[in-house]
């Protein structure tokens, strides 16, 4: 599910726009897992 309103998703992405969308979408996911654990 894509939250925009997800201010961690738009500091990385504003911080490194260079990162590919795959690997910005794994690091998410790892965070969430994390958070979600």
């Amino acid at each position: 599910p894509e939250d925009n309103s997800n201010p961690l998703q738009a500091e990385v992405f504003s911080d490194q726009p260079n990162v590919p969308f795959s690997v910005l979408i794994s690091a998410l996911q790892a965070i969430e897992a994390l958070l979600m654990v």
